[in-house]
């Protein structure tokens, strides 16, 4: 056991030495701090950095390494989520202490032509768009003046419909992502559960909705969803695990081997799946498996900390790494055999 374990190692110092060049860092000019959360398939990124006036703004990085800097309109502080093949950007901005006669966190969605426009559901105080796909549709969650939490779809024409998986009075569901057919994923925790569990679901575009646990989860939590239909996360139990739901149901359990924690955060067209784990000296690490369930780690030289936020459907990754000094950075990783495909 021990030998396969030091091949398995060795496989991935390998696989790491070969693709060290396709690592790409980068900040956004002027700022303080870079910190990406989504990747679109032609590898766009967006996120938010700190300028030099102490205000957080949204960036949108093209795949030419072109930054656009942003911000909503008279707000100091925005949070761009996620973005989608024709360049629409969601997310969502803080309210200043001094207007707080709406939202304090109000959902956005930018065109491409930079025009912005609010994602206010009724009786909301805190909106967090998460996602949107290729048609328009956008998916997230608020939270309403009794503290409880509602996921929701906006379509294209900017219909808004609010929906709670369970019907006890004490809703909690969050939508995290949409694929390009309309299909949805998240999790919601039910009144009758111990405090802290939470379950999956698959919503379906008729709205009929699959729940779903890996089995002994205490929490399961999706985090992406393929075009196909599979979904990728992770759960907790003792500790934390990644997981893939194939489209019949089935659950695959994943452990980076010798990890104390496996984060799984995005799943692309190709069966691969990226995320993070944890080693035993506290130290955290990216990742990428492959569809053989071949694992290489993610590094950014010089970093104290690497973790991966996000994965595009064509494989390409985006994260964020920590320097000695605790300073926050982007990255992307570009596979080659992603620009094969693209």
């Amino acid at each position: 056991m021990r030998s396969a374990t030091l091949a398995l190692f060795l496989f991935v110092a390998a696989t790491l030495n070969a693709q060290k060049d396709k690592i790409t860092t980068f900040d956004v000019p002027n700022g303080t701090f870079t910190a990406p959360l989504g990747i679109s398939p032609s590898g766009a990124i967006v996120g938010y950095y700190d300028d030099t006036m102490g205000e957080i703004r949204g960036f949108l990085r093209d795949s030419h390494g072109k930054f656009i800097t942003f911000n909503f309109p008279n707000e100091p502080s925005i949070f761009p989520t996620a973005v989608n093949q024709s360049g629409e950007i969601v997310g969502y901005y803080n309210v200043p202490f001094n207007q707080q006669t709406e939202p304090v966190q109000v959902g956005f969605v930018r065109r491409a032509s930079g025009t912005f426009t609010s994602i206010k559901p009724p009786g909301a105080t805190n909106v967090y768009p998460n996602g949107i796909n290729s048609a328009g549709e956008i998916v997230g969650q608020y939270v309403d003046l009794g503290q409880f939490t509602h996921g929701f779809i906006q379509s294209p024409s900017g219909t808004l419909t609010v929906f709670d998986i369970t019907d006890d009075g004490f809703p909690g569901t969050r939508i995290i992502a949409i694929n390009s057919a309309g299909q949805s994923t998240g999790s919601n925790s039910n009144i009758h559960d111990p405090v802290g569990t939470e379950h999956g679901f698959l919503r379906q575009p008729d709205g009929s909705i699959k729940a779903f646990d890996v089995l002994n989860a205490i929490e399961t939590l999706p985090q992406a969803i393929n075009a196909r239909g599979q979904i990728a996360g992770y759960y907790t139990n003792v500790s934390t695990h990644g997981f893939v739901r194939d489209v019949d149901g089935d659950v695959t359990s994943i452990d980076v081997p010798s990890a104390s924690h496996t984060w799984i955060m995005g799943i692309d067209a190709h069966d691969r799946v990226a995320g993070n784990y944890l080693d035993s000296n506290a130290r955290v690490h990216g990742f990428v498996r492959d569809k053989d369930g071949d694992i290489t780690t993610i590094d950014v030289h010089g970093a104290a900390h690497t973790n991966v936020v996000a994965m595009s459907q064509l494989g390409d990754i985006t994260g964020v790494w920590i320097d000695s000094n605790g300073d926050s950075h982007g990255f992307v990783v570009s596979h080659e055999a992603n620009d094969k495909e693209k």
